[in-house]
């Protein structure tokens, strides 16, 4: 601010050294022009309104003086002035205009003492246009200390913002860490759970094919007994027929040995009755004692016949028990095995039905365990999958 003040082209003395260099033709031209004008310029033209100011800055160029070199120097404080607003520097203009017209028609009028007058006053218009001049740098440099303020507390501001979110990526990065950690967990867990899985199907083939394997080995060893007891039962059954047979044979050889007695026993009576015939038709001479022998013969015969009678109802009696409880025996011997083969026949059934089954609950619940694996481990893909984009955002946001 003082270099600007000591090297200032709106002090008194450089005016009046401008004011002096001017000739008295200048000076008389200028005031010619001033009054073909009309225009009467004193001390209060500063506070002219702004209307009139524009008017006399928007002047057309014909009415002005022609422009000598003195002239052409401009002051310095229009181009000062320049970044202040339109305004301010059509009003500098007009006092530097108006400051330069008083010492013109001061110096004139040739009077000293007015003149002495009128430079004091210049004097005083150059220090009120001065501070004027440092009141808008002043200004100036205020509205520039505030626009710096306002730019300080927008930095700080965006800066605080950066430190927000600076810590909500540091949070970011925390969690994500954390995720990590867990992600590393539950990768080592689904490893495991595929290692178990594997264990598992291991074990169910294992046990299936072991499962096949006894199966039918039992089957065919229960097969085995049923077929040698079948074979027994038949090796009974043909020995009984046998006997029954041999039985039968012996029973139809006895009927034959007794109706051949009967047929002898026949011959007899008749040889009997014929005897008789002939007993009776034989004197009474004949002797006693062959007819003592022919009743004695005929007795024994009807006793030996007798007998005979019984022992064939005894041995037919025998035979029909015996037919009886072999059939019976027969008959209870192939129920006895039908109902056993049948029995075994349905708890191996059974045996496999339950087996089938627990092979089916096994094969789906290693299907079920596979897919909640398969799915637990597309989860962990997917999110080991974001994990590692986050992770390139950030470090991308880092860099």
């Amino acid at each position: 601010m003082m270099k600007k003040k000591n090297k200032g082209w709106f002090s008194a003395q450089k005016l009046m050294d401008e004011v002096n260099q001017l000739s008295i033709e200048e000076l008389n031209e200028f005031e010619e022009t001033n009054q073909e004008e009309g225009i009467v310029e004193d001390q209060g033209s500063a506070k002219a309104t702004p209307e009139k100011k524009e008017d006399e800055t928007n002047r057309p160029a014909d009415n002005e003086p022609p422009k000598t070199q003195k002239e052409a120097v401009k002051p310095v404080a229009q181009t000062f002035a320049k970044p202040i607003s339109h305004q301010r520097v059509a009003g500098d203009q007009q006092k530097e205009q108006s400051v330069k017209k008083i010492a013109v028609q001061q110096k004139s009028s040739g009077n000293r003492d007015s003149y002495a007058k009128d430079s004091q006053l210049v004097e005083d218009k150059g220090e009120r246009m001065e501070k004027e001049l440092s009141t808008n740098q002043t200004n100036k440099q205020e509205s520039k200390e505030q626009e710096k303020d306002h730019m300080i507390e927008n930095l700080s501001f965006e800066i605080k913002e950066l430190i927000l979110e600076n810590e909500q990526l540091q949070e970011e990065k925390n969690q994500l860490k954390k995720q990590q950690k867990v992600v590393a967990q539950q990768e080592a867990e689904a490893k495991e759970l595929k290692a178990s899985l594997l264990e598992a199907n291991k074990k169910v083939k294992d046990l299936e094919e072991q499962l096949a394997k006894v199966d039918t080995e039992k089957l065919e060893v229960k097969i085995q007994q049923l077929e040698a007891k079948l074979a027994v039962q038949q090796e009974k059954e043909q020995q009984e027929k046998q006997t029954y047979e041999k039985e039968r044979a012996e029973w139809t050889l006895k009927r034959q040995e007794i109706q051949q007695l009967q047929e002898v026993i026949a011959d007899l009576k008749q040889q009997l009755a014929e005897k008789e015939e002939l007993a009776a038709n034989v004197s009474a001479s004949e002797s006693n004692e062959e007819v003592a022998e022919l009743q004695a013969t005929i007795e024994a015969l009807r006793e030996e016949n007798a007998a005979l009678q019984i022992e064939n109802e005894q041995f037919q009696t025998e035979i029909s028990e015996v037919l009886v409880f072999a059939r019976r025996k027969a008959n209870r011997t192939i129920q006895e095995a039908k109902i056993e083969s049948e029995r075994m026949i349905r708890t191996t059934e059974m045996r496999i039905d339950g087996i089938h089954d627990r092979a089916k609950e096994i094969l789906f619940e290693v299907n079920e365990t596979k897919e909640n694996v398969i799915h637990l481990f597309d989860d962990l893909h997917n999110q080991v999958h974001q994990l590692s984009d986050k992770k390139l955002l950030f470090e991308e946001l880092e860099k």
